[in-house]
C-alpha cells in the first residue's frame, strides 16, 4: 500500500497545499507499521472510486488488513492516533502562531515607543532651540539698544571736542595773529 499521506486525502485547491504538507508529515510520522489508517484510507478510496458503496469499501479493507495481521480493533487505535498527532500538530502551530504573535506584537510596541521616546526628545530640543532663540533676540534687542546709546554718546562727545578744538583754535589763531602783528 502507498505512503503518500497527502494523497489518500481529497483536498480540493482551497486548502493551501504548503499547509497541508506541514499535517501530512505529522501524520507521516505516526504511520509507520504495516497496514495503518493512511493504507485503509487509500484502499477506501480506490474501492469507492471503482464503484463501491463506502461501506463496503470499508468492510473490503477490514477483511484484507486481517490477512495481513491488522484487525479492526488496530485500526481503529491507527485511526485515533492519526487523529491525535493532527490535533497535537495543530495545537503546536496554534501555540507557535500565539508566541510569534505576542513578539511581533511586542516588538512592535517597543518600535512604537522608540519612535515617541524620539518624538519627545526632538520636542525638547525644540522648546529648548526656541529659548535659545528667544534669548538670542532679548540680547539682539540690547544691544541694538546699546548701539543707539553708544551712537548718541559718541556723537555728543564729538560736537564738545569739536567745540573745544574750535574755542582752542580760535584763541590759538588770535595769540598768533597777535604775535605776528606786533
Amino acid at each position: 500500500m502507498s505512503k503518500n499521506v497527502s494523497a489518500a486525502f481529497r483536498l480540493d485547491d482551497s486548502v493551501d497545499a504548503e499547509a497541508s504538507q506541514v499535517y501530512a508529515r505529522a501524520l507521516a510520522q505516526v504511520d509507520d507499521a504495516t497496514f495503518t489508517y493512511i493504507e485503509l484510507r487509500t484502499a477506501v478510496r480506490s474501492l469507492v472510486e471503482k464503484g463501491l458503496s463506502e461501506r463496503d469499501a470499508l468492510m473490503s479493507v477490514f477483511v484484507t488488513a486481517e490477512t495481513l495481521g491488522r484487525d479492526r480493533h488496530s485500526l481503529l487505535k491507527s485511526t485515533e492516533g492519526h487523529l491525535a498527532a493532527l490535533e497535537t500538530e495543530h495545537d503546536k502551530i496554534l501555540a507557535a502562531m500565539a508566541t510569534r504573535l505576542t513578539e511581533g506584537l511586542a516588538a512592535e510596541r517597543r518600535a512604537i515607543e522608540e519612535v515617541r521616546g524620539q518624538q519627545r526628545q526632538i520636542r525638547e530640543q525644540i522648546d529648548e532651540l526656541q529659548r535659545s532663540l528667544s534669548a538670542a533676540e532679548g540680547e539682539e534687542r540690547r544691544l541694538t539698544s546699546e548701539l543707539g546709546q553708544v551712537k548718541t554718546r559718541v556723537e555728543s562727545q564729538g560736537e564738545r571736542l569739536q567745540s573745544a578744538y574750535e574755542a582752542f583754535r580760535r584763541e590759538i589763531s588770535a595769540d598768533l595773529a597777535s604775535m605776528r602783528s606786533a
